[in-house]
């Protein structure tokens, strides 16, 4: 597990970060009621390729309550603060995980020199439609309502394909205490932020860094047949399909899942963009 570092803004807030490793910085961003505790078990083999930059969404792990109104942009923006920080000026790789994915977008639409690889997990590159919008207004409302521990509860369940529900009672474990650290007001912000995010398809369409996508086969928070249109519609994008992984795609399956990100962020890649599963 990384030593967790704080970074203070000129406003006192904290910004919980870890750094591991060495050689060409990988940065990875956690999702909604997570941490980046989440990317602990692939830190072993990703450190062997990568210094590794980890950090906390404001409300999120050890980072503090971000203010009202906050955004993908304002993180982006933070992320870019920490990087002059850590003496950190070149070229990165950036990974999201689900919401990560977001502030991932978010930071290469504002710094595209700065970005060498984007990989997407479990995470769409368009803005959110209107029934995810609807499902997240109803979410809301039951975190006003005092019910953040049913959404807890539900989002647990989601995360996994069936056939995997009973593999991981440990991360079980581990993803409740993740999202016990988020106050009601904490994920109010975080999904707020979550429905303001635009569309990035058409940048990444002419940007010139690659981009990867994973999606879970049997994700039930985020379609895979989703995300393969997407990166039909992205020039330079890769698509991975992993089998019997649901929206934890990289835990659910990390041995595949690092073979073919390590393909990708490693290796040169090869002239086929798509990957696991066809359709």
């Amino acid at each position: 597990m990384n030593q967790t570092q704080l970074y203070h803004f000129s406003n006192s807030r904290k910004l919980s970060y870890s750094l591991s490793g060495e050689g060409e910085l990988l940065v990875l961003l956690h999702g909604y009621l997570e941490s980046s505790d989440i990317f602990d078990d692939l830190l072993p083999e990703l450190t062997r390729h990568f210094q590794i930059l980890t950090v906390d969404f404001p409300g999120h792990g050890h980072s503090e309550l971000p203010p009202e109104g906050y955004t993908f942009i304002d993180f982006a923006k933070e992320l870019h603060s920490l990087l002059e920080e850590i003496g950190h000026t070149g070229q990165l790789t950036l990974a999201g995980h689900s919401m990560g994915g977001y502030n991932a977008l978010a930071f290469a639409g504002l710094f595209p020199k700065r970005v060498k690889r984007l990989a997407l997990l479990h995470a769409s590159a368009d803005k959110a439609s209107e029934s995810h919008l609807n499902l997240r207004r109803r979410e809301m409302g039951l975190i006003e309502k005092g019910r953040l521990e049913l959404i807890i509860r539900n989002s647990l369940h989601n995360n996994f394909a069936p056939c995997n529900l009973n593999r991981f009672p440990e991360l079980h474990d581990r993803l409740r205490e993740m999202a016990s650290r988020v106050s009601p007001e904490a994920a109010v912000r975080a999904i707020r932020a979550i429905m303001g995010r635009p569309s990035y398809l058409e940048f990444l369409n002419t940007a010139s860094f690659p981009v990867l996508i994973i999606a879970g086969e049997e994700d039930k928070i985020l379609a895979a047949a989703k995300q393969w249109n997407e990166a039909h519609h992205i020039r330079n994008a890769t698509f991975v399909g992993l089998e019997n992984c649901g929206h934890v795609g990289f835990i659910e399956e990390k041995s595949l899942f690092l073979e073919k990100f390590l393909k990708f962020s490693v290796e040169k890649p090869e002239n086929s963009r798509i990957d696991g599963q066809n359709r």
